[in-house]
């Protein structure tokens, strides 16, 4: 009987065995997270692109037509009338509508109707054979923006597309100077927002921000071609220092000294890419 027992097999890892699987278990775990960093380090990368291939596709555009994609007061000549301009309804084929050639593609309020210069921007681009896609041109509403169909997809996120967006007399209180100059917005649609929606809510924590900022532009959130909404607007929290303003002076005077928040990973921060092919 004894001996039967000490030929028993015994059941179990030994320490050699264990740290194998440990080993294993590691570089599996270290393997994905090096997958997911390279998968966000490509779709940050996709900005750059993206925004570099839009601003080539303008300029193009500008020096083949003589003016600015949703705001040519002749696309129908080149591409067919869409009947339903002032209505807002969807053209066939390439059939587009005028912009009102004032040098700027319109974003086209709350209160006003149909065409939206933002939208038709896109299609007219498209028609033009400068970048890829599909685009209707119009909308249900004057921020409506739906991904594939009317605006851009982009890669970081399901939710994230691109809606430009246009120059107002006066900038609000809570934004940098000029914020709405015409600019692409790089951001996600609300998913909860009824109504009007627009890719304007954040997508990118601060650092990452920082580092397409720094790659296009000056590096600052306030100034320059690439910046935050502003501080106390969708971008709430992406950026510090000198963003405590209460009135367009103060922001005016605080736009160079503020900085991209460095102690949060959040997603906190949308941005504004100004067109160097418009202003």
């Amino acid at each position: 009987m004894g001996g039967a027992c000490g030929n028993q097999r015994r059941h179990g890892f030994s320490l050699l065995e264990l740290s194998i699987v440990l080993t294993i278990i590691g570089l599996l775990i270290g393997g994905v997270v090096v997958g997911q960093t390279l998968v966000k380090q490509a779709q940050l990368r996709s900005v750059l692109t993206d925004i570099d291939m839009f601003q080539s596709a303008i300029l193009t555009f500008k020096v083949k037509y003589n003016a600015i994609p949703g705001d040519m007061t002749n696309a129908t000549d080149f591409w067919g009338t869409n009947p339903g301009c002032a209505a807002g309804t969807v053209g066939t084929g390439t059939e587009t509508c005028n912009g009102n050639g004032d040098s700027a593609i319109n974003l086209g309020g709350p209160s006003q109707v149909p065409p939206r210069e933002q939208f038709y921007a896109w299609q007219h681009l498209v028609n033009a054979e400068l970048i890829r896609g599909a685009y209707t041109g119009v909308a249900d509403d004057y921020a409506t923006c739906v991904i594939g169909e009317n605006c851009p997809a982009g890669r970081i996120s399901p939710a994230q597309a691109y809606f430009i967006s246009t120059a107002i007399p006066t900038p609000p209180v809570n934004w940098w100077p000029n914020s709405l100059a015409t600019a692409i917005n790089i951001g996600v649609i609300d998913p909860e927002r009824i109504g009007a929606s627009y890719p304007a809510w954040p997508i990118l924590t601060p650092q990452e921000a920082l580092g397409l900022d720094r790659k296009a532009d000056d590096g600052k959130p306030g100034s320059g071609f690439w910046k935050t909404f502003g501080p106390k607007s969708y971008s709430l929290g992406c950026a510090v220092d000198g963003t405590t303003f209460a009135a367009i002076v103060d922001a005016e005077a605080e736009q160079d000294t503020a900085v991209y928040n460095p102690n949060s990973t959040d997603i906190l921060c949308s941005l504004l890419i100004y067109l160097r092919t418009i202003q």
